[in-house]
């Protein structure tokens, strides 16, 4: 292949995935008016919550979708993963990413009916992945307490110039069926928590996974595949006999049924 079709490919791939991406967020955005449960003071953003299992993508996911410049979308996320190395989870309690007014990060925790009254600590990478370092840790030695919500405020620079356009909020849970018994308990009680009262679910899933979903049991027992309004499902990674695809690549979303 020559340089200029490795250049056509490139720029093609790029306006496929802005493509996918801006319609799962107008997907998003439509189900505003589908919410049928509002939870205390949490009336005045939409909250997005994703389901799915450890290494699945998610979090890469959420700042595509919180428009996180492709720039700076590795640096953001290798320093959100604090270290942790590949093949665990690199989240460890409930998460929501939002955009900072400083160009420095910011860290908060308070519960989801409360998110007008934070106290916001600004740091620089560094602190920042000490503090997920640390919640862990806390984690591991089941001293997270279930009402905690860690909200992680990127700076602003990195943000797209529209990323502010809409008022959404996602929150990031540890991957279920998590090999760490701690943390798959800790998970499972979190999602039932908060999936009531989610505007919408996004279920991320690997596409040699997705037969799997027919059998996907959630908790409340809700029959989702009845209830396209509030879920949605999105392939993270594309596989082909166990093999890697020539054009797979870590950010590649395609929303599909079942």
């Amino acid at each position: 292949m020559g340089l200029d079709q490795h250049y056509i490919n490139n720029f093609s791939r790029e306006i496929w995935q802005k493509n996918t991406f801006d319609k799962i967020k107008k997907q998003l955005f439509s189900a505003k008016n589908n919410r049928f449960v509002r939870y205390d003071n949490y009336a005045r953003s939409h909250l997005v919550l994703i389901y799915g299992k450890s290494q699945v993508g998610k979090t890469t996911l959420i700042l595509n979708l919180i428009g996180i410049k492709d720039e700076y979308l590795q640096k953001v996320y290798q320093t959100l993963r604090a270290g942790v190395c590949r093949g665990n989870s690199s989240t460890p309690t409930a998460i929501v990413y939002s955009q900072s007014q400083e160009n420095k990060y910011g860290y908060a925790v308070s519960s989801i009916n409360e998110m007008e009254d934070k106290d916001i600590n600004y740091c620089d990478e560094k602190e920042i992945s000490d503090k997920m370092k640390n919640a862990r840790s806390e984690l591991e030695k089941g001293k997270q307490r279930a009402n905690d919500v860690v909200y992680i405020y990127i700076p602003k620079d990195y943000f797209t110039p529209d990323a502010a356009d809409h008022n959404i909020s996602i929150i990031d849970v540890p991957g279920v069926e998590s090999r760490n018994r701690i943390e798959a308990i800790y998970a499972q009680n979190l999602l039932t928590k908060y999936l009531p009262v989610a505007s919408v679910c996004i279920i991320a899933c690997r596409s040699n996974e997705i037969q799997s979903l027919e059998s996907l049991v959630l908790p409340g027992n809700l029959y989702w595949k009845n209830m396209g309004y509030k879920f949605l499902i999105v392939i993270t990674n594309s596989y082909s006999d166990g093999s890697i695809k020539n054009y797979f690549y870590s950010g590649s979303v395609v929303k599909t049924k079942i």
